[in-house]
């Protein structure tokens, strides 16, 4: 007995001894590699938190806390133009950032960095996260679609569901007149169905549902789930965890994937590919190349369609009425340029549109304080490195653009947190770093859907300031103040009234 018990004895002593050396030798490792991190890593040149220099804790735990976008803000407030914000990675705010990062002969616009861009998350697995060959594919397949020609062949489409708002506005006022309606939901049904029709040559009917469609409600959640995957790429602890997160949440994952392929089978069925206006019709018609579409090409960019093509505008045009109910002298100019333009509804068209410089000023400004993207878009430069900047980047750095950061940065814009739609038109805002504010991104994948958007919402303010005078609820009175800004505009409600224009 007493003989076991000393062996159980050492036996413990053993493993404590293996725990304490396993712990001291990590805690070392740990200390070396901040060391390093900090006095002789390639980047120890570039200004940045201590802590962030030494260690990717500080950028893990702003993930998980959906607070990145504020504090990427505040240091570059404090470093300047270009924040080394974890060991590896370079946050700029620069016009030259942009070019140098993704204009379309830079040397790291097609090199995603995969720790955002995971393949087994399938909002990545369009041509958003394809290699650079398969998106040079893709876009050609997809261009005649957004074509400027094409466009304005889909004007009745765009104004059809636009005084289908209209009269759902009308039918709201009637049915609960002492109620008011939620923007932030109303502005997603009209883009979902204006995106639907668009994708699929039948709307979704959220408008007259005045509901979200099933697997929109769990878009929250694949947010923090993106965040978490992001953070993992940072931990190598982290990383098991991420796939088991993949396999635990995948049918929030693959929820908006299910939908695209079942709508895209349902279109296919009614009518011909090559037939029709729809994505699909130009698509086929227009497709002069070889290569063509695989149904799992078809089916994950329409989900690409589906998600970029609605939260986004949507977000925008909420914005901006918060903005001009703030703006009482821009909200008074703006709706006076649409009166005078037009008399009728009818007179409303895309191109008429596209020729009020106040209100396209407008759109610019709410892009620029509270663009619907907020994040930078990362990049992995070359092996060999690259300039950014006027300055030497090593290679496998991680870089990008902080686009919120850029865009409310004084060292870009003249008063940075005030909405002055002047200034995309008056000489007194010359100096201003327009070229610092990319909402669209750019080079060579650069949003696809830039023209469409704007035409969307142009259409829409026209419209809705041509036929009501609004006013932002009492409830909603703080809906933009003290705002902590996130990676993507939340879904707060705001409420407002629609009275006929006097």
């Amino acid at each position: 007995m007493l003989i076991m018990f000393k062996f159980e004895h050492i036996e413990t002593v053993q493993w404590t001894k293996f725990l304490f050396i396993f712990v001291f030798s990590w805690i070392l490792y740990v200390l070396a590699r901040a060391i390093y991190n900090i006095s002789l890593h390639p980047l120890n040149s570039y200004p940045g938190p201590i802590f962030a220099r030494a260690t990717p804790l500080p950028m893990v735990w702003h993930l998980l806390c959906r607070d990145q976008v504020d504090w990427l803000m505040k240091c570059h407030k404090t470093y300047g133009n270009v924040v080394r914000v974890a060991p590896g990675e370079l946050s700029y705010i620069t016009s030259e950032a942009w070019r140098d990062i993704y204009s379309q002969d830079s040397l790291s616009a097609g090199r995603k960095w995969e720790g955002l861009y995971r393949r087994d998350n399938p909002q990545f697995q369009s041509m958003q996260g394809a290699d650079d060959q398969t998106h040079i594919e893709l876009r050609r397949i997809f261009n005649p679609a957004f074509a400027e020609k094409n466009l304005r062949d889909q004007e009745p489409m765009f104004k059809r569901i636009a005084n289908q708002a209209i009269d759902r506005i009308k039918r709201c006022q009637k049915e609960s007149p002492t109620e008011g309606i939620d923007m932030t939901r109303f502005f997603l049904y009209v883009t979902c169905d204006i995106i639907g029709d668009f994708t699929l040559a039948q709307p979704f009917g959220m408008l007259e549902s005045m509901q979200y469609l099933g697997w929109m409600s769990a878009q929250g959640d694949n947010l923090s789930a993106t965040l978490f995957l992001s953070s993992s790429a940072y931990l190598t602890l982290l990383k098991p965890l991420a796939s088991l997160f993949v396999w635990v949440f995948r049918e929030n994952f693959n929820a908006p994937l299910l939908f695209a392929t079942e709508q895209v089978k349902m279109r296919m069925k009614r009518e011909a590919p090559g037939q029709g206006s729809d994505i699909w019709a130009w698509t086929f018609r227009e497709n002069k190349f070889d290569r063509k579409l695989t149904p799992r090409e078809m089916y994950t960019n329409a989900m690409l369609f589906f998600l970029a093509g609605t939260e986004t505008s949507a977000a925008s045009l909420t914005s901006l009425l918060w903005y001009l109910h703030i703006n009482p002298t821009v909200s008074s100019t703006l709706t006076h340029e649409i009166r005078n333009a037009f008399t009728s509804l009818d007179e409303i068209t895309l191109q008429r549109c596209s020729e009020l410089p106040y209100m396209q000023a407008c759109i610019e400004e709410v892009l620029r304080l509270d663009g619907p993207v907020k994040i930078g878009l990362p990049r992995v430069t070359p092996p060999k490195g690259m300039v950014i900047d006027g300055n030497f980047v090593p290679g496998e750095t991680v870089v990008y653009v902080a686009m919120h950061s850029a865009n409310l940065s004084a060292r870009n814009f003249q008063h940075p947190e005030k909405f002055i739609p002047e200034r995309w038109m008056s000489d007194d805002y010359a100096s201003d770093k327009k070229g610092a504010r990319q909402p669209f991104s750019l080079g060579a994948r650069n949003c696809l859907g830039k023209s469409f958007a704007y035409h969307e919402m142009r259409l829409l303010i026209a419209t809705l300031l041509f036929s009501f005078d609004i006013k932002v609820r009492k409830e909603s009175e703080a809906w933009g103040m003290n705002v902590t800004p996130n990676i993507l505009t939340e879904k707060r409600p705001l409420w407002v009234d629609f009275m006929a224009r006097n």
